[in-house]
């Protein structure tokens, strides 16, 4: 089980996705492992979550990513 679907287990998942900036279908795919979200989405899920889920929890395409370039789009976000 990923750690977004324990996250959403106590969250209604459509204002979940809302605000996040997706659809539900879409965060239904992230959260049974169907899929794997944008950076852009990752970084959305991390803040949504406070930390929770992290941008490292969905493996080698994020976790690759240096610090300045997750904060440069952290800050643009």
């Amino acid at each position: 089980m990923s750690l977004l679907s324990e996250f959403l287990k106590t969250r209604v998942r459509s204002q979940f996705a809302e605000r996040v900036g997706i659809s539900g279908a879409y965060l239904s795919q992230l959260s049974s492992g169907l899929r794997t979200p944008s950076l852009e989405v990752a970084s959305a899920i991390e803040r949504e979550t406070g930390g929770a889920v992290p941008m490292q929890s969905w493996g080698k395409e994020h976790s690759s990513r240096s610090p300045s370039s997750i904060a440069r789009l952290s800050e643009a976000s």
